[in-house]
């Protein structure tokens, strides 16, 4: 059985925006990434006492880093449904770039909390 038809109702301007979003969100994470390497290497001893100081907003990070790892496993349980011939590869494409966009902006998210509990007056 095969989802050929699937994305036909898509339409160009959304396939274009799709890919417009992919690395879009992927810079944003790259700049969080970055961000908190640099937060964090001012003064070691004092973000990673903060990450224990702010449990809760350590917690909402850690949270996001697991919702992010799903949206992850389900692009590659699609990227194993079409090396076995089961999708088209335009679904895969599109889904690809839906479910990469979406584990990117969890990585965002969780590096926007790991700076705002890294940042300190020590």
């Amino acid at each position: 059985m095969r989802f050929t038809d699937f994305t036909g109702w898509l339409g160009e301007p959304m396939k274009s925006f799709l890919i417009f979003l992919g690395p879009l969100t992927l810079c944003v994470a790259l700049w969080f990434t970055l961000t908190t390497y640099l937060t964090a290497r001012k003064n070691p001893k004092c973000s990673v006492s903060r990450l224990f100081l702010k449990k809760e907003e350590t917690g909402k990070a850690f949270y996001a880093l697991i919702i992010g790892s799903c949206f992850f496993v389900v692009n590659q349980i699609f990227t194993l449904l079409y090396s076995l011939k089961l999708f088209s590869y335009e679904m895969h494409f599109l889904m690809s770039i839906f479910l990469g966009s979406l584990f990117a902006t969890c990585l965002a998210y969780m590096f926007y909390k790991i700076i705002r509990v890294f940042r300190c007056l020590c």
